[in-house]
């Protein structure tokens, strides 16, 4: 997953880079807004990026990405693959500590990714057909050995989501799973780069700097960090205006982020990245069951509009980003918006003659840029017959009616970035029928590619 960073604060994708003038040299605190709660800091249950940009903060992995997907050291100094693919031996760093002090061993490697696996939550699926609860042990104290079911080609790249825990202390907080959920769902057990000092939920939360992480800090470092929850674009361009906001998400409008730009303490970084905006299309719900409905919604998305004004960015031509650069297919070209093409799918599908066809469009609530993509294909799709209801829903709503058919709407926009860098996090989590359920998959088989890159949106294809 690609981050931007500053003072070693972690920040998953998503993220604008705002920094006043008066942070630049020795900067000890930043406040940065975000559009979605942190639902959970327990690593065993993040599920989308903000979660993960807390647990990111708070505890490591064995290993870490670097800028180009390759994967570098983190709490492991060094690993070594058997000749048949299928044993990964991990050597553990020797000073690496938690944040209480204790020692990182080999005992609390195994212990949290039986703790993971246990569960059966946020990123265990992608390692449930790799790995099993004995597939992991810890010959010494300092190494840890992986049994893979198969040789796998994209173990190591997942590697970076095995956060480990303070099994010690978790051990003393157990709770009836055995698993310590409720005392790891409040407290940080981790050794990551910064300690929980503060979390109002649904509100803010404040990072505090740990001293003596193991992989040490740039010079003028980040002291705390703010993490301050809110959708209201006014209240961010208040907060940036009085030289409060150093950073902030960029799902906001274009509107928003040039009017952040223009400010003389600031300056917006665009930068190309994983995380592409899509449209899913739930194929089990009328009229979104039919592949000539689904074929005309493709059609008649003003790809170009969305792209120059609404919030622009990279234009896609598929549904994997062109950071994979080694497995992406140049040949592909960028759709665009044909009308008289959406007129003759429908006319083609078994709703062909219905008038006023019912359509629910799904968005994330008090994103203004979304709004305005779902108010622009409204019109679209209006035009050729449809009578399109709109359905703005919070983070939370999304992600809990994903699950079901009946309750995902025909139509959402979701913003979907690779989660380790190999092509399979894009595939598998939106294309694999062992996510279904979630809000990568959602009910449908096809996830419709909008964007590909930047700090924006763009395109839709199948």
């Amino acid at each position: 997953m690609n981050r931007l960073t500053r003072g070693y604060l972690a920040l998953a994708i998503g993220v604008a880079l705002l920094m006043p003038a008066a942070y630049a040299a020795h900067p000890e605190m930043a406040t940065m807004n975000l559009v979605q709660n942190i639902g959970t800091i327990d690593p065993a249950k993040m599920t989308d990026y903000t979660e993960y940009m807390a647990v990111v903060n708070l505890y490591d992995g064995l290993t870490n990405v670097g800028p180009n997907g390759e994967i570098l050291p983190r709490l492991a100094e060094s690993w070594a693959t058997s000749d048949d693919g299928k044993v990964v031996t991990f050597s553990l760093k020797k000073n690496a500590t938690f944040q209480d002090g204790t020692p990182v061993t080999a005992k609390d490697v195994v212990w949290s990714v039986k703790r993971l696996l246990a569960m059966k939550l946020g990123p265990s699926h992608f390692f449930s057909g790799t790995i099993t609860a004995n597939s992991v042990t810890a010959p010494d104290a300092g190494t840890v050995q992986f049994t893979l079911i198969n040789p796998s080609s994209t173990f190591l790249s997942t590697t970076p989501l095995l956060f480990v825990l303070n099994s010690t202390l978790a051990e003393k907080n157990q709770d009836k799973g055995g698993w310590a959920e409720s005392y790891v769902s409040d407290h940080a057990i981790g050794s990551g780069p910064y300690k929980l000092a503060g979390w109002q939920r649904g509100s803010s939360m404040m990072l505090e700097r740990f001293a003596g992480y193991q992989g040490g800090f740039p010079q003028h470092p980040l002291e705390k960090v703010r993490l301050l929850t809110t959708s209201d674009e006014s209240t961010v361009k208040a907060l940036a205006n009085k030289g409060e906001l150093q950073l902030t998400s960029v799902y906001q409008s274009e509107e928003t982020l040039s009017a952040l730009a223009k400010l003389p303490r600031y300056q917006i970084q665009n930068m190309s990245t994983g995380t592409g905006y899509y449209l899913k299309l739930n194929h089990q719900r009328a009229p979104t069951d039919d592949i000539n409905i689904r074929k005309a919604i493709a059609a008649a998305v003003d790809y170009d509009t969305i792209n120059t004004q609404l919030h622009p960015g990279d234009p896609a031509s598929g549904p994997l980003p062109r950071v994979f650069k080694g497995a992406y297919l140049d040949t592909l070209t960028p759709p665009k918006m044909d009308l008289a093409k959406a007129t003759e799918y429908v006319a083609k599908s078994r709703y062909a003659g219905q008038k006023n066809i019912p359509l629910v469009l799904g968005y994330v609530s008090g994103t203004q840029f979304e709004e305005e993509v779902a108010l622009l294909l409204q019109a679209s799709l209006e035009s050729i017959g449809f009578n399109v209801t709109l359905e703005p829903d919070p983070w939370s709503r999304v992600t809990e009616i994903a699950g079901k058919p009946t309750t995902t709407p025909n139509v959402n926009q979701i913003f979907f970035g690779p989660t380790y860098p190999s092509p399979d996090s894009v595939f598998y989590n939106q294309y694999s029928s062992r996510s279904a359920g979630s809000w990568a998959l959602m009910p449908s088989r096809i996830p419709w590619c909008r964007s590909d890159s930047g700090v924006s949106t763009e395109t839709v294809t199948s």
